[in-house]
């Protein structure tokens, strides 16, 4: 097996990561309240030289991390990839200027040390990967469809799985406009939500199993889709999103898309009082991640690239 170093930024994508041929030596808290540990996962306290040494590859998942891991994995030899979640021009949750100033100084710093094969690019998304001023690998998420327990839709309400909907990654007054007319489970770390609340795996798939559709509220310049919708999808629920330019949900095929809020409580109001659509709906749903996010096809993919010279 594969022996990779990373440091933890998301727990959730590591547990992806974790199904390919690897032994992961994780460092930072493994947020065992969203994702249980794999058996092929090891913590560690520290990053050291001898640590490095000894493996196959060290992945970054912030920029932040990538700069003191350029000169070790260099010393010694280690491929070092760098995962890049985010769009480029997104302002940060702080809609800092001086940030965005930052960010885009930092990619064009980086840019040479791509092309000097430095260290390998993975982008979660084409769209992603359209925002940067260099080349890499775009690796899809993948979704271990066979965890996900049959979708009943018994509750007529719906979910939203994310952290921090106060950010400008959401359609917050969306939100708090449907939340006043309809019931809408919200899982994740939200201490500004009071009925928010984080959900252990367990749990989580029971949610996405009962509930009668996903609620998406991302919106550019991020991506179309987060992990909640495409394991939402898994599950079999139908979706109600925005447009976008990047929108991977058909309108009436896997869900459906709206231009406001309003529309979108239209849409709910279909799904709570027809089962038969929000079942006919989930099903293209799950089909499409079958077909499109297959776990297989992802973990070969990161396989590939790290044992590639």
């Amino acid at each position: 097996m594969r022996n990779i170093l990373t440091i933890n930024r998301h727990t959730p994508y590591l547990y992806l990561l974790s199904r390919a041929d690897v032994n992961l030596y994780v460092v930072n808290r493994w947020e065992e309240e969203t994702r249980p540990i794999p058996e092929n996962v090891k913590m560690i306290d520290k990053i050291d030289e001898e640590l490095i040494k000894r493996m196959d590859a060290v992945i970054s998942h912030q920029l932040s991390d990538l700069w003191p891991l350029l000169p070790k994995s260099a010393i010694h030899r280690t491929k070092l990839i760098q995962v890049i979640h985010g769009n480029r021009k997104h302002p940060g949750s702080d809609q800092n200027y001086m940030r965005q100033k930052a960010k885009s100084g930092l990619a064009h710093a980086l840019r040479p040390l791509v092309k000097q094969d430095k260290f390998d690019v993975v982008f979660i998304s084409k769209f992603v990967a359209e925002t940067w001023p260099f080349e890499g690998t775009t690796i899809r998420h993948g979704i271990p469809t066979e965890q996900f327990p049959e979708w009943s839709g018994a509750k007529q309400s719906g979910v939203v799985v994310a952290n921090h909907l106060e950010r400008p990654h959401f359609r917050t007054n969306a939100l708090k406009y449907l939340l006043e007319k309809t019931s809408i489970k919200i899982v994740g770390k939200n201490p500004s939500i009071e009925e928010a609340s984080p959900e252990g795996w367990t749990t989580l798939l029971q949610t996405y199993k009962s509930h009668r559709y996903y609620l998406n509220l991302t919106k550019p310049p991020e991506n179309s889709y987060n992990l909640g919708l495409l394991e939402a999808m898994a599950a079999g629920l139908p979706i109600i999103t925005w447009e976008h330019p990047n929108q991977i949900i058909q309108d009436g095929v896997e869900g459906f898309v709206v231009a406001n809020a309003e529309e979108a409580y239209t849409r709910i109001e279909q799904l709570r009082n027809n089962r038969e659509l929000a079942s006919s709906l989930g099903q293209n749903a799950k089909r499409f991640v079958e077909e499109e996010y297959d776990i297989k096809r992802f973990t070969v993919h990161w396989e590939q690239l790290i044992d590639a010279v």
